[in-house]
């Protein structure tokens, strides 16, 4: 053999390999008339059966490959794929679009596409003459035709919610995948009429057979709030929205759209799943609505869910402390509800220390926590604190209203008033009539005991200066009278 022949054995072998490992790239889904509008929001999903790396060249020269939308000129595609094994690629006419809507899709390529509500889409490669990798040609009879849903290719085609950069859903419809030269999507295989079998010598017919036919698997999308359904006020709430096929896949594309009952609401792409807060700021039952839209311009949503959430006025105190013998912090739950304080702390001024996740106080009930476990001794106690998550302060044990020193102070204080009354009253009045005055206030003296707070306090003093005028009075009128007074009895004479 001369090196002639060899090198173009090399060249039709080497060759070949490429085109072996093109034929693992397929059609696996198309959107080619979405829900709302069409403009820039049609694309082509490529799915790498093979076990090797795919790199779909792109560009403008020759040898690139092409997108073809069954229109009169093929089109460039203007990213470079590298398509990894059983890997997923989106080809769409505005990669920026795609973006908004399915924005967990990392391989995306730009190019010209009007995707017809029936045609053949197909993928060229750069061979002169050119080679065709897949086609497939599809119609709106097989659905997804203006409904949010795509045609899908799980060993069979079939209409189903979009699942671009991931694997297909399973269903039973029909339809036809094409990677060769036939690109009208009809089967080449060999006689697929089927027929009877008769059998060896004895010449009987076996038993006509039926067969029923497989329902097919109805797919429904779902989705599910995570939260707690009880909190208090100004208390940080997590949120987390999950959204599953009823396969158990998970959904990472579309849109939340957030309604908590308060007033408030909040709308966000899909993405991870990731968890955030909110806060309601007055008691009562509040009901929280997530719907989820299966993209950005969708006005109808595909799966709602609704859970409710029952608020209550913040009723955890710091209800008694320890001695320097053993200090402790009580905390009470005066609530009608399970108080959940994960998060929440205990501050002396300069220090924290945070309850762990899932502390849980139950109803009416109390939780000790000792020294040993706070690090806080009997010198914190004027200063200790509870904060919830935010740093806000729930309950202040130094800022107790001390009742009984209010009430001592004002029994004290009307006391000495009345004793002050009764040394300046003039020894000349009749004793009965002070006794009865002094009884009088002796006795509301005494009740004042059972009366505290400012309103005893101008009680008292109202009732005092009414003593206080009542004497002055009876004084002008002893005066007036001609009483005399025991200082009358006596005169000063000079020797």
């Amino acid at each position: 053999m001369s090196k002639k022949q060899v090198l173009v054995l090399f060249s039709i072998i080497f060759l070949s390999s490429f085109h072996f490992a093109y034929a693992d790239i397929v059609i696996s889904e198309i959107m080619y008339n979405p829900a709302g509008t069409d403009t820039n929001r049609e694309w082509v999903e490529l799915h790498n059966n093979g076990t090797e790396t795919v790199n779909v060249l792109s560009g403008h020269a020759s040898t690139d490959w092409r997108f073809d939308d069954g229109s009169t000129s093929l089109h460039y595609i203007n990213d470079s794929l590298e398509i990894p094994a059983d890997g997923y690629a989106i080809i769409t006419n505005d990669k920026n679009t795609f973006n908004i809507e399915y924005p967990n899709v990392s391989l995306v390529a730009d190019t010209s596409m009007t995707l017809d509500n029936s045609g053949n889409v197909k993928i060229w490669d750069g061979s002169d003459p050119r080679v065709l990798i897949a086609s497939y040609s599809y119609s709106s009879a097989q659905g997804a035709d203006n409904d949010g849903n795509s045609l899908q290719l799980n060993g069979s085609w079939c209409a189903a919610l979009p699942t671009p950069g991931l694997a297909n859903v399973s269903c039973d419809a029909g339809g036809n995948q094409n990677t060769g030269g036939d690109t009208n999507g009809n089967n080449t295989g060999g006689d697929t009429s089927g027929g009877n079998t008769s059998g060896g010598g004895s010449g009987s017919t076996p038993e006509k057979t039926t067969t029923k036919p497989k329902i097919p698997e109805i797919i429904t999308i779902k989705t599910k709030i995570t939260a707690r359904n009880n909190s208090f006020i100004n208390i940080p709430i997590n949120f987390k929205g999950e959204t599953s096929f009823s396969n158990s896949q998970n959904i990472f594309s579309g849109r939340y759209l957030w309604n908590f009952g308060d007033g408030d609401s909040r709308e966000m792409l899909v993405t991870n799943n990731e968890k955030f807060t909110h806060t309601y700021f007055y008691p009562g039952d509040y009901t929280v609505i997530l719907e989820h839209y299966p993209n950005f311009f969708a006005d109808t949503p595909d799966a709602i869910d609704k859970i409710n959430i029952k608020i209550a006025l913040t009723a955890v105190t710091i209800s008694a402390v320890g001695d320097e013998k053993d200090f402790f912090i009580e905390l009470t739950n005066n609530s009608d509800l399970d108080a959940d304080i994960s998060a929440w702390s205990i501050s002396n001024g300069i220090r924290n220390f945070y309850f762990p996740k899932n502390t849980i106080i139950p109803v009416k009930k109390k939780m000790k926590i000792s020294s040993r476990i706070t690090g806080f001794t009997v010198d914190d106690k004027s200063n200790l604190k509870l904060l919830s998550p935010t740093n806000e302060v729930v309950f202040d044990y130094n800022a107790l209203p001390a009742v009984k020193p209010i009430i001592k102070t004002v029994s004290q204080t009307t006391n000495n008033i009345v004793k002050t009354i009764e040394n300046k009253v003039d020894d000349s009045l009749n004793k009965n009539d002070f006794q009865i005055i002094d009884a009088d206030l002796s006795a509301s003296a005494i009740n004042s005991n059972e009366s505290y707070g400012v309103w005893g306090l101008v009680f008292w003093l109202v009732l005092v200066s009414g003593a206080i005028l009542s004497i002055w009075i009876l004084r002008r009128r002893m005066s007036s009278a001609g009483v005399k007074s025991a200082g009358d009895d006596f005169e000063l004479i000079d020797e």
